[in-house]
């Protein structure tokens, strides 16, 4: 029985020790609906978590500005290939608009330009560009220029493509003219022969075109097949002659020979045109392109490419 009641007051002991302590913990606690204990376990998840979310941002920072970086050279080291290089473009196109002739002609092929360099910087995603760069109005502009460069060089091509079937088909035509004019003051000069075996070489008309047909062949040995020289030292004097003369009103082979040499004119004046549109097409093309270079250039000096 003894033992029983001490049995009963540790019992009552303890029950007395929880709620002391429970009312100590509870008069303690900074949030009355949980335990201190808990709340600093919250507390220390939810900075181990921000800490963690803190160095995947530094971390993430750290590589998106070596990303940047990186850009920054690339464009870089690109610029310095490409913008010396759009001044031989630049040089080329002038040279293109300064010897282009109706005698010369136009090249086959307009002057090659190696485009992939600039494309390399082009391709770049507009976004990681702008990122990349604190001077965002520069390379803006530098990349605006680019584009323009190259948009010039594909029209440049295909105008030189149009251009090139075009010049090709007139002279086409012309050779053609050429080749029948040269006939019919050869048949005008042989009707003269057949008409006065023996005076033939004292008819004046006989004397000026022979002369002149003589000339023109002396020229073709001597490897000068200039077109402008053809027109002015050959066919013009012919052509004058027999209007001055009314030989073309008179005369069925004189009047074939004016026809002949109209047309060549007509043709020859048509590619004379066509030589000049070229020629300052691509004097335009040069300066709208040296113009695109100059303002690359200057914003390339403004911005920090560290």
């Amino acid at each position: 029985m003894k033992i029983d009641t001490t049995s009963f007051c540790n019992q009552q002991n303890i029950n007395e020790l929880f709620k002391v302590v429970a009312s100590t913990n509870k008069e303690s606690r900074f949030i009355d609906f949980i335990s201190n204990d808990t709340l600093f376990t919250i507390i220390i998840t939810i900075l181990i978590f921000f800490l963690g979310e803190f160095v995947k941002f530094l971390f993430k920072k750290h590589d998106q500005v070596k990303k940047n970086r990186e850009t920054r050279k690339f464009i870089k080291y690109y610029l310095d290939i490409v913008v010396p290089y759009i001044e031989s473009i630049v040089i080329g196109y002038r040279k293109v608009s300064e010897e282009t002739s109706i005698n010369s002609g136009i090249h086959v092929f307009s002057p090659i330009v190696y485009k992939s360099d600039w494309r390399k910087i082009l391709s770049i995603d507009g976004r990681e560009i702008y990122v990349s760069f604190k001077d965002k109005i520069e390379i803006n502009k530098i990349i605006r220029q680019l584009d323009y460069i190259d948009e010039i060089v594909m029209v440049c091509e295909k105008y030189h493509g149009k251009m090139l079937q075009n010049t090709d088909i007139i002279r086409g035509k012309l050779q053609s003219k050429y080749n029948t004019f040269l006939d019919s003051v050869t048949s005008y000069l042989d009707q003269i022969r057949r008409e006065y075996p023996n005076d033939h070489k004292k008819d004046e008309t006989y004397i000026f075109l022979n002369r002149l047909i003589i000339l023109h062949h002396q020229e073709l040995k001597n490897d000068n097949r200039d077109i402008s020289k053809f027109y002015i030292e050959i066919l013009r004097p012919i052509i004058e002659y027999v209007v001055d003369t009314d030989l073309f009103r008179n005369n069925p082979y004189a009047e074939i020979i004016a026809t002949e040499a109209k047309m060549f004119s007509n043709l020859y004046f048509e590619l004379g045109i066509v030589t000049e549109d070229i020629k300052s097409q691509y004097a335009e093309y040069s300066k709208n392109i040296s113009n695109a270079r100059e303002v690359m250039s200057i914003n390339i000096d403004k911005i920090n490419w560290n």
